[in-house]
């Protein structure tokens, strides 16, 4: 991608207060507000977006933005141009909480012009930081999308007004994650932690090199539906006699305290008002509230109300002597209990700053106040402005009971894992866990997720057994964890016993390489590698699946084979097709998903426990591969090209209708960013999905994918992926297998037991004598211990580690050997 910062002059009024308004687009921004970036290949006078501020048309104020715009279509999915706006301070969000939605208006001034068959539309994408614990992190977190084809619209006024939450709607209605770019997170919209906002321009195709261009204005970006129970929460609007509607004052006396509004629009945080409370004479008190004679705020027994707002010290001297008070009281008016004075850590800069409380008994209406106090003989001054109050909910903290009778009954290939809803919840789900061994800990590394969010009355979940190559007899134990409406999650319960049945042999990645590999499409060198089948009827995992329209076996099935060794990935795929259509770029679809491809999602790292919410890098990085007529592209790269059609190393040919695949890629290249260069290793667990595309001529079919939970939203969760192993084990061994671990190469292994407490196995291959260092470092890169420096002989080696002097966590082990350097993670758990 490209960027480039948008400078200008004048100065934005704030952007976001505890009120409604983000951007009024009114004026130029300060310099750097918005930065500018444009897809990576792309041309700059072909793509790009100039910003300029208008007065005609406006909708509201006295300007508004308008966006000259140009996409490029040069990338194989086509292209974008952007612009956006992050949090100015480095690690700060902005806290959405108190809305319910977003709205924006536009003005379709100049309606896009193309070059070629492709559009453009506009989509609004949210950076949200809920899962960043990095102050320094910079990135887009975890990236939401909204989706809006407006750009060939009529001029006029209209108005977008979207849910804060995701929905994974696609035409405009909501926030989509869809797993393009960012980083995972919890899965959900942070409305309290927005850290930047986005106004992409993005163009289908698939890189013809056509571009379209238009113009577009936009006005009154703002939050809606304010659950802000305040009539007047920023002071603006006031009665005949200055007093701001909706609130009461008091103090004192004059001479000892103040509290009073200003009218200052250079001094306030928004707007032009704000309240200005403190102590004149070291020795008394002062209070702006709620007046329940103009008006009355509904509250209940239990339910948490936060008081929030922006303050300023303006005393010049240390110390907290502002605060917070909420007050519940009874139909009479009478106090029936209060939160006393909240003090506040109020800085000499506008800051926001925020205090809860939960409403006690026979509460029917909240009352909050803003108080100065201090009684040590020196003042306190303080500003106030754009305040909050909202009930957040009856705080619910009790996790629900254990779930009982958990059961699993055995059936083919398959055990069906059964369980008694907790009586006295209601809007509950469940999460259902297997393992080998009996179950302590759900969230050990040992302890499998089977399901989640299983709906209350299901009662049920099922988990499907496979096991390397051959059918072969595995145990279970099992537990389910319920959770309840406020996500508090309760003791899982747990399986009297374990349940034994038949797991189905499933293809795997084989060390067996193909020998004397060439990639030409002819699969004579595969011979006794096992492939994976995608097919109609049946498939490898013995779940078919199907996205949205594929009719039988010969409208498409086939095969594809894996393998693996020290220095690439091995692929393969001879598929059957009733009509062949792959992808070029300009052939009129809106790109390569449109046509008959190979897309291969894979994780190359040993997955225990969870599989990953979203894509991750360094330790364990999750990738997807799609293979063209062009080459094979490493999607998540930035769509870099890993080989070429005809360069050795790749190999595509379409016969019409059937059509093949062969690659050999290179692991060197696959890895990028942080990433560990992959290690393969006998008895290694891979998320994985294999996934055929169909078009028949006409436009895309449908998916042919192996896992029965993939509704076409493999790009975004590693969670519905499949899964195989390396080799024909299920577990890396601390055993020597003599068919694939040979000391010809330098490997170094996973260690054994993995997690720990206090000791593990660490083993490592040496193909000649040679001189070898092997270390523990902590995740800061820090030196723990080392366990060899010196020269060793060729051959397997092996020695434990004691842990008992370090504290508990994640380490890591480095095997430095001539210019290699191998490293594994390790977890120990005291």
């Amino acid at each position: 991608m490209k960027k480039k910062i948008t400078g200008s002059i004048l100065i934005l009024l704030p952007l976001l207060l505890l009120g409604q308004t983000i951007d009024n687009f009114d004026s130029e921004p300060y310099p750097g507000y918005w930065v500018h970036e444009i897809s990576s290949s792309a041309d700059s006078t072909l793509s790009y977006v100039n910003v300029s501020y208008v007065t005609d048309p406006v909708l509201e104020g006295t300007g508004a933005m308008q966006l000259d715009y140009s996409a490029h279509n040069i990338e194989a999915w086509g292209g974008y141009a952007k612009i956006y706006h992050m949090h100015p301070d480095t690690g700060e969000v902005w806290d959405w909480s108190g809305y319910d939605s977003l709205s924006i208006s536009y003005y379709n001034s100049v309606a896009q012009t193309g070059t070629g068959s492709q559009t453009v539309h506009l989509r609004l994408n949210l950076s949200d930081y809920g899962d960043i614990t990095d102050p320094s992190y910079t990135g887009l977190g975890e990236y939401y999308y909204s989706f809006h084809y407006i750009l060939d619209n009529e001029p006029g006024w209209n108005t977008i007004t979207m849910p804060l939450v995701r929905n994974d709607d696609w035409g405009g209605g909501g926030f989509n994650l869809t797993g393009w770019a960012g980083d995972a997170g919890n899965g959900e919209l942070d409305k309290h932690a927005i850290a930047g906002f986005h106004f992409e321009f993005s163009i289908d195709g698939g890189g013809d090199g056509s571009y379209n261009y238009g113009t577009v204005v936009l006005d009154d970006m703002k939050l809606t539906g304010s659950l802000n129970t305040l009539v007047n929460p920023g002071f603006e609007e006031l009665d005949e006699s200055g007093n701001a509607v909706g609130w009461g004052a008091a103090h004192a006396g004059d001479g000892q305290a103040h509290a009073n509004i200003v009218t200052d629009a250079s001094q306030a945080h928004s707007g032009e008002n704000y309240i200005h409370i403190g102590i004149d004479n070291g020795a008394a008190w002062a209070v702006f509230y709620t007046d329940i004679d103009q008006y009355t705020i509904p509250a209940s027994v239990g339910e948490t109300w936060r008081f929030s707002g922006y303050a300023k010290s303006v005393s010049g001297i240390d110390g907290d002597y502002g605060a917070f008070k909420i007050e519940g009281k009874d139909a009479d008016g009478n106090l029936t209990g209060d939160s006393g004075d909240m003090y506040l850590p109020i800085t000499d800069e506008w800051s926001q700053v925020t205090a809860d409380f939960i409403m006690p008994a026979e509460t029917v209406e909240a009352t909050a106040v803003i108080v100065a106090s201090r009684w040590d003989g020196s003042n306190c001054d303080y500003y106030f402005d754009d305040m909050f109050f909202q009930n957040v909910g009856a705080l619910d903290i009790d996790p629900p009971a254990a779930v009982e009778d958990v059961s699993a009954v055995p059936a083919n290939n398959y055990n069906l894992v059964t369980w008694t809803d907790v009586d006295g919840e209601s809007g509950e789900i469940y999460n259902v866990y297997a393992s080998t061994e009996p179950i302590t800990d759900v969230s050990s590394p040992t302890v499998d997720v089977v399901a989640t969010g299983v709906l209350e009355g299901s009662q049920a979940a099922v988990h499907y057994l496979y096991y390397p190559l051959e059918d072969t007899e595995v145990t279970y134990y099992y537990a389910v964890a319920c959770q309840d409406a406020s996500n508090n999650v309760g003791a899982p319960g747990t399986s009297s016993g374990s349940v034994t049945n038949m797991a189905l042999g499933i293809p795997t990645i084989s060390l067996d390489v193909p020998e004397n590999f060439v990639a030409d499409g002819v699969f004579d060198e595969w011979e006794g590698i096992e492939p994976f089948f995608l097919g109609v009827s049946d498939n490898s995992y013995g779940t078919p699946s199907v996205v949205n329209t594929v009719d039988t076996d010969d409208d498409l099935s086939g095969n594809v084979w894996l393998a693996v060794d020290d220095e690439y990935l091995y692929v393969a795929a001879d598929v059957i097709d009733d009509v062949y259509d792959g992808y070029q770029p300009g052939d009129g679809t809106d790109g390569w998903w449109m046509n008959d491809v190979l897309e291969l999602f894979i994780g190359l790292y040993d997955q225990r426990g969870a599989k990953h919410a979203g894509m991750q890098r360094g330790e364990e990085p999750d990738y997807k591969f799609y293979f063209l007529e062009t080459g094979a592209i490493n999607d998540f790269d930035n769509q870099a090209v890993l080989a070429e059609n005809g360069d050795g190393n790749y190999f595509h040919a379409g016969y019409n209708p059937d059509w093949v695949v062969e690659a050999k890629l290179a692991l060197d290249d696959i890895a990028f960013g942080d990433d560990i260069l992959f290690n393969a290793v006998n008895g290694m667990r891979i998320p994985i999905e294999p996934t055929f595309h169909d078009n028949d001529g006409s436009g895309w079919e449908g998916n042919l994918v192996c896992s029965p939970f993939n509704e076409d939203n493999a790009y975004q969760t590693p969670t519905v992926w499949s899964s195989t192993w390396i080799g024909d084990s299920d577990y890396p061994s601390v055993g020597i297998d003599d068919d694939h671990v040979i000391a010809d190469q330098v490997v170094l292994y996973p260690n054994y037991p993995n997690p720990f407490n206090p000791k593990t196995t660490i083993r490592f291959s040496l193909a000649e004598d040679q001189f070898v260092s092997l270390g523990i470092y902590n995740l800061r890169g820090q030196m723990v211990e080392t366990l060899v420096n010196d020269r060793l002989s060729a051959g397997i080696h092996s020695l434990d580690w004691h842990a008992g002097k370090v504290a508990s966590g994640i380490y890591l082990y480095q095997l430095q050997s001539g210019d290699k350097i191998l490293t594994q993670k390790m977890i120990l758990m005291k």
